[in-house]
């Protein structure tokens, strides 16, 4: 089984299991946002937060009903690398 399709089963079961949430895919999470010199919020989109742009995308996020995230799981498959490991800081 693919990495991909791995996430698309447990996503599923967890859409199935907690009805009282929001259970996404790929969905785009802010870890940081910066004031600039002039006030003004980096990125400029806090609505839309975007890869690469003080976000980086998860393989699955959990929300409450106030869309407020609670749990990010990222899944591997065949193993981990160093790689993978320095990623997550």
């Amino acid at each position: 089984m693919s990495e991909d399709q791995f996430r698309d089963r447990i996503h599923e079961l967890l859409k199935r299991n907690l009805a009282n949430y929001t259970v996404k895919r790929g969905e785009n999470l802010l870890y940081k946002i910066l004031i600039d010199a002039n006030g003004q919020p980096q990125p400029s989109d806090l609505a839309s937060p975007k890869r690469g742009q003080l976000a980086f995308q998860t393989d699955i996020l959990i929300k409450n009903k106030n869309k407020v995230p609670l749990v990010v799981i990222e899944l591997k498959s065949g193993g981990f690398s160093t790689h993978d490991v320095l990623n997550l800081f």
